[in-house]
């Protein structure tokens, strides 16, 4: 039987072993010195609304028992011992990465951008090679910041820990912001009070677990 991860928490001897979030047994594994959330499940679950809606739900969970959880990605089936061997190497990474997230959430922003005001989107040669593919990958991800972006950041100021951004396509932009969970109600009105540009809207949700901020693993 393999474990599925559902990611890595800060977790203390009370809370060690067993616990149910959402019907489902999750095991704490001790390894290297970290917290491994984990449920022994016979084949990885085939990808639907809602079997991610079930993960999101889990990690939920998790962020509600713990001070820092980095989400690992759906699908993530693996033996204990390649489980072990990702861990050893990339403890500093985590041990980092957990710090980071403690006692913080993630917010998302959406912003939408009229065809009126979009800024052409930067010229990417089609990938000739892996290097080639992880580069464009690279501008697709960072893409043009829109004004509101920048509006936004700036008009949360220092509630700010940690920021990424993608632009999934023309004209949209998602931003994901770290902050103290407990700024979340300060963040929103300091949302609400950004005078963003004509031709730019924007929606706010969250807060989630820190999603985007968990290292990448598995590649």
């Amino acid at each position: 039987m393999n474990l599925y991860v559902y990611g890595f928490v800060t977790a203390s001897k009370k809370s060690a072993g067993q616990l149910t979030v959402d019907g489902h047994r999750i095991e704490l594994l001790s390894i290297a010195g970290l917290e491994v959330a984990v449920e022994r499940l016979d084949q990885r679950p085939a990808v639907s609304e809602s079997a991610l809606r079930l993960q999101h739900a889990i990690v939920t969970g998790l962020a509600r028992r713990f001070d820092a959880v980095l989400p690992a990605r759906f699908g993530s089936l693996v033996a204990l011992e390649d489980l072990e061997r990702i861990v050893a190497l990339r403890t500093a990474d985590l041990r980092k990465a957990l710090r980071k997230v403690r006692g913080r959430a993630q917010m998302t922003l959406r912003i939408v951008t009229s065809p009126a005001v979009e800024a052409p989107a930067p010229s990417v040669e089609k990938p000739t090679s892996g290097t080639a593919y992880l580069a464009s990958r690279r501008v697709a991800l960072s893409g043009t910041r829109p004004p509101a972006a920048k509006a936004l950041t700036r008009g949360i100021g220092t509630l700010l820990h940690d920021e990424r951004i993608e632009t999934p396509g023309p004209g949209r932009t998602s931003i994901f912001h770290l902050i103290d969970r407990a700024d979340v109600p300060q963040y929103r009105t300091a949302i609400k009070r950004v005078r963003l540009p004509e031709g730019e809207r924007v929606s706010v949700t969250g807060p989630f677990p820190p999603f985007a901020f968990a290292p990448e693993l598995w590649t």
